[in-house]
């Protein structure tokens, strides 16, 4: 049984797929662990076909800032930036790279750095 995440349009879901899968990719790093976070997201989401496809469609000159800014709602963004947290630290390690995109999505989308620090300090704690 799959458990979909709280409702939200299609293009935001999608979006913070691909964010997330960004993030991943930033490192130039693919564990196992990031791959099936990230399926795993897409699953909860419902994404299916060519939307699946859609937020894997990456590249590492893809500026998560300017993607951030079409994001549609505060649920969204709060998604956004839990997703991202939890993405970066599926594999119990966070690149410069991953802390440099969370860092720089996290602010565009308005969180304090301290809200940043805390949510990843929780995360790892787990």
């Amino acid at each position: 049984m799959v458990c979909r995440l709280e409702p939200m349009d299609i293009p935001d879901s999608v979006l913070i797929c691909r964010i997330v899968g960004l993030s991943i990719i930033s490192d130039a790093q693919i564990t196992d662990e990031e791959h099936d976070f990230l399926e795993g997201l897409m699953d909860r989401y419902g994404l299916r076909g060519d939307q699946r496809k859609l937020a894997r469609s990456l590249n590492l000159d893809d500026d998560p800032v300017q993607m951030v800014s079409k994001v549609e709602s505060v649920a969204s963004a709060e998604a956004l930036i839990s997703e991202l947290a939890r993405a970066i630290m599926a594999d119990h390690k966070i690149s410069p790279q991953e802390r440099a995109m969370v860092d720089r999505v996290g602010q565009a989308l308005g969180f304090e750095q301290a809200q940043v620090d805390l949510l990843l300090g929780a995360l790892a704690a787990r």
